[in-house]
């Protein structure tokens, strides 16, 4: 399970995944393909060093597994093309998590130096555009799986703008940033990995459909953690969405609760704005909230039978709600 590339260190040390057998099986094949084609050779070597750098710190790899759990949910083995759309997958994300520390000007990434930081912004920029491309040029042409990946990104970018300069206070208004930024990976790991095994399409609905409600269960985690988590878990800041006045699930639900009050968002300043963000009820709501799309995420494939790929995908929804990591 270890990959050359990283010098025996593992891209996937978080527990609650390794946890689970089939994923942890899945992550090995997904490592040894994503550090050969990450590279780009033809680019000076800093660049392909910045992002060896950053994938070998590690990662949850989790939308390229759950991508090879789709693909074999009907007990079909998977195949090279299943392989590879995974890879680009998770290519795409690293691209987006480069982007997004330059734009909130982060320090810390899976517990080194981002790479604006270390290298400088024209590295960083670079890189991530060398990842994207990659991505785009790894995936295969079967059934329109380009397509997929094309329309995905335009979605994730959408949601990065949104969430960069739109006006996002309330939940409706969260929730729809979201399905953009976050739950759209998760619809495309679902709809490739179901698509270049050629599933049957009423399986890729019920796929798509647990991806997004697994990736909407994810992203509100998420947010959830950047507030209470420890940074030695999460492997870098806390509270680095609450201190720049990201949208979050918690903000959102502390700001209904204020427009429900008579002059309530006219009353409060800034300080009990964000200690109601903080208060045991808005954490419960938002605990919630993730937990019912995951179970949504789970009765979307609850009814196919029973496959290793299909007991991942449980076990996966399960956990999510649950990691502290």
């Amino acid at each position: 399970m270890l990959v050359e590339s990283c010098n025996g260190k593992k891209i996937n040390e978080v527990s609650w995944i390794e946890q689970i057998p089939r994923a942890r099986l899945y992550s090995s094949l997904i490592e040894r393909r994503l550090t050969s084609l990450a590279r780009i050779n033809s680019f000076p070597s800093v660049f392909n060093d910045s992002i060896m750098e950053l994938l070998c710190a590690g990662g949850k790899l989790i939308r390229p597994v759950l991508a090879l759990c789709a693909s074999e949910v009907t007990g079909k083995r998977h195949n090279v093309c299943v392989l590879d759309a995974a890879v680009a997958l998770e290519m795409i994300h690293v691209s987006s998590l480069i982007l997004d520390d330059i734009i909130d000007e982060s320090p810390k990434r899976r517990g080194i130096g981002t790479l604006h930081k270390k290298y400088g912004y024209d590295v960083a920029i670079v890189s991530a555009g060398m990842l994207l491309l990659r991505a785009h040029r790894s995936i295969g042409e079967t059934r329109g799986m380009r397509r997929i990946l094309y329309d995905t990104t335009f979605k994730l970018l959408l949601g990065q703008a949104v969430e960069t300069r739109g006006d996002v206070y309330t939940e409706k208004q969260y929730i729809r940033m979201i399905q953009f930024k976050t739950a759209s990976l998760f619809e495309a790991s679902m709809k490739l990995g179901a698509v270049a095994n050629k599933l049957p399409d009423s399986v890729t609905l019920k796929l798509v459909e647990y991806g997004r409600n697994l990736g909407m269960a994810f992203q509100i985690r998420d947010d959830i953690l950047d507030m209470i988590g420890s940074p030695h878990m999460l492997q870098k800041p806390v509270r680095m969405d609450l201190g720049k006045g990201k949208p979050t699930i918690l903000g959102a639900k502390a700001y209904d609760s204020l427009k429900a009050t008579p002059n309530g968002l006219a009353k409060i300043g800034k300080q009990s704005l964000v200690r109601l963000t903080m208060s045991r009820n808005i954490l419960d709501a938002a605990n919630q909230l993730a937990s019912e799309y995951a179970h949504r995420a789970i009765a979307a494939v609850i009814d196919l039978k029973s496959t290793p790929g299909k007991r991942c995908l449980v076990e996966l929804a399960e956990k999510a709600t649950r990691r502290d990591s």
